[in-house]
């Protein structure tokens, strides 16, 4: 495999389970007291893992606008 495909992958992965992670209805005690910093890194991360598949600004725009929708669209729901 090369890496594309690998990080591919796990971007696919970590999208599942972040998306999985928000809707659950009940939360830990640890997890709704360290909320903000969790997704920060949930969403930081989907970003960081798509803009690596990126390969020119217009695909790297994309990849902001589409997790900045996601995380809306999450915490609407």
């Amino acid at each position: 495999m090369n890496r594309p495909k690998i990080i591919r992958l796990i971007a696919q992965a970590w999208l599942l389970l972040m998306i999985v992670g928000s809707l659950q209805p009940a939360r830990p005690g640890p997890v709704v007291a360290t909320h903000r910093g969790i997704h920060f890194l949930a969403f930081g991360g989907a970003a960081f893992l798509l803009l690596l598949l990126s390969r020119n600004l217009r695909q790297e725009i994309r990849v902001v606008v589409a997790v900045c929708l996601l995380g809306l669209s999450l915490e609407c729901l």
